[in-house]
C-alpha cells in the first residue's frame, strides 16, 4: 500500500516518453535534461546497445552523469541494484528495449512467434511474455528514479476498427498504446527545415487526432513547445527548461 501525496505538483515520481522521427533532437533533449538535473542528484544515461552513436547526448556537459551501455535486459536490474535510486534515468531507446525483450524470449535466433508445429513453443504466449518483460522493466525504472525519461522513434499505426492512421511510438502491434499508458507524459518531437541553415524543432504534448500524445496532469498542454537550436542558443539546456516548466505548470493546473 502507498499513500498518494495529493499536494505534489512537480515532476517528482513522474515519467516522460518522447517519440519522433530520426534526427529530430530527442536524444539531444534527453542530454539537456540530464545535464541540468545532475546538480539535483545522481543521474544515469542508459544507452541500449544497438542504438546509433551517443554523440548527440554528449553535446551536453554530462560531468557526473553515469553513462552506461546496456548489452542485455538483465543489465538493467543489476545496475539499479548496484547504484540504487537515481534523480533521473534516461533510456535510449524504447525500440531497442523491445528488441532486447524479444531476444530474451527467443535467444535472438528467430522472430517472436515464428515457430513451427511440433517445436513445443507457444508463439502466442511468447508475445505475452515479451509485453510483460517490457512493462516490468519500465515500472522498475520508474520506481528507481524521481524522473524517468525514455526516447524512441515513431511509426504509423492503423486502427483495425476505424482504419485511421496515427503516429505512435515505434512498437509492434498494440504495444505502443499500452506502453504509452505507463507514462505520465508522451510528447511528439518534430524538426522542420525552414532554410538550409535553420531548423524549427518542437515537442507536442497536446491532444492531436494524427499523433498519439499524453498529458496526465491537472490541466492540458494546448500547444507545441519550440525547442531552441543548441548550436545557436547560448544556454544548451534552454529546451529542457521550457519543457520542464510547461509540464510543471500543467501539473499545478
Amino acid at each position: 500500500m502507498k499513500i498518494i501525496d495529493t499536494t505534489q505538483r512537480d515532476l517528482k515520481d513522474k515519467s516522460i516518453l518522447i517519440h519522433g522521427d530520426n534526427n529530430t533532437g530527442k536524444t539531444t533533449l534527453l542530454g539537456a535534461a540530464l545535464s541540468y538535473e545532475r546538480v539535483n542528484g545522481k543521474c544515469v544515461y542508459l544507452h541500449l546497445e544497438g542504438e546509433p552513436s551517443i554523440s548527440s547526448v554528449l553535446a551536453h556537459d554530462l560531468d557526473g552523469v553515469l553513462v552506461v551501455t546496456i548489452e542485455k535486459l538483465e543489465d538493467i536490474p543489476a545496475l539499479l541494484k548496484e547504484y540504487g535510486r537515481f534523480r533521473v534515468i534516461g533510456l535510449d531507446s524504447l525500440l531497442i528495449l523491445e528488441e532486447m525483450a524479444e531476444a530474451k524470449q527467443t535467444g535472438g535466433l528467430r522472430a517472436p512467434g515464428d515457430v513451427k508445429k511440433g517445436d513445443g513453443v507457444d508463439g502466442q504466449a511468447e508475445w505475452g511474455r515479451i509485453k510483460f518483460e517490457i512493462r516490468r522493466v519500465i515500472e522498475l525504472l520508474k520506481k528507481s528514479s524521481d524522473l524517468f525519461i525514455a526516447v524512441g522513434p515513431s511509426d504509423k499505426t492503423t486502427n483495425i476498427v476505424t482504419g485511421e492512421k496515427t503516429i505512435t511510438p515505434d512498437l509492434l502491434g498494440k504495444l505502443a498504446s499500452r506502453i504509452m499508458g505507463r507514462f505520465d507524459f508522451v510528447g511528439y518531437m518534430e524538426a522542420r527545415s525552414l532554410t538550409p541553415t535553420t531548423v524549427r524543432r518542437t515537442i507536442d504534448f497536446s491532444a492531436r487526432p494524427d499523433v498519439k500524445t499524453r498529458c496526465n496532469a491537472a490541466s492540458p498542454i494546448t500547444k507545441a513547445i519550440a525547442i531552441p537550436d543548441i548550436i545557436k542558443a547560448s544556454d544548451k539546456i534552454a529546451g529542457w527548461l521550457l519543457v520542464r516548466d510547461a509540464l510543471t505548470a500543467a501539473l499545478k493546473g
